[in-house]
């Protein structure tokens, strides 16, 4: 068997892919500048801890409810309101008046990895390659990758124009993001107990 980097992926399997680099690329403009932007709205270093612990709180007592509600929804409308929320969560924080608004918006973002089965649940149901293995291994690299890329860049928007205009800029490449994910087949959910194989 010949291997590849990159293994065969379908249509749906592209958009996956594109899609995550994008919400990594834009998820590492402002990841390590959280402190510094909740300082920067007031808050003193106890303020900020308690911030993203409060994020945290919230996200652990919402998740478990969210979970029960994806269970009876399918896979492409799960995905897309996931995304939707993260890059609304992004422009909340953005748009913060005062330190303490950018917990509900930190906890929203938080939040939307809720669709994380489904979107594994459509990589299995779309795969085209005779070893989902490595199908799995390549795209979980698109958000890696893109988190990567972007801090740097982040910092230089920061000094350039400021935190906020990070946060502005996040957002926009969140749309990006979701405009990719928008694209998937609208693949109903398998029945409970089904297991999924190639398509």
């Amino acid at each position: 068997m010949t291997h590849r980097f990159v293994p065969p992926l379908s249509r749906d399997q592209w958009f996956i892919y594109t899609s995550q680099l994008l919400w990594g690329v834009g998820f590492g403009l402002w990841q390590h500048l959280q402190p510094i932007y909740i300082k920067f709205l007031g808050a003193d270093p106890a303020q900020v801890g308690s911030t993203l612990t409060l994020a945290g709180l919230v996200t652990i007592f919402v998740y478990i409810p969210i979970g029960v509600i994806a269970d009876r929804w399918r896979r492409k409308p799960l995905i897309m309101s996931a995304w939707v929320m993260g890059t609304i969560a992004t422009l909340l924080i953005a748009l913060a008046p005062d330190w303490r608004w950018v917990i509900p918006g930190l906890a929203l973002y938080l939040l939307s990895s809720f669709s994380r089965p489904a979107v594994a649940g459509h990589i299995a149901a779309t795969d085209i390659s005779d070893n989902p293995s490595r199908t799995f291994a390549f795209l979980s690299t698109g958000f890696s990758l893109g988190s990567i890329l972007s801090p740097t860049l982040g910092g230089w928007i920061a000094n350039t124009w400021g935190l906020r205009a990070v946060l502005f800029v996040a957002t926009g490449v969140g749309v990006l993001s979701t405009l990719a994910m928008a694209q998937l087949s609208d693949a109903p959910a398998p029945p409970p107990g089904l297991i999924i194989t190639s398509a």
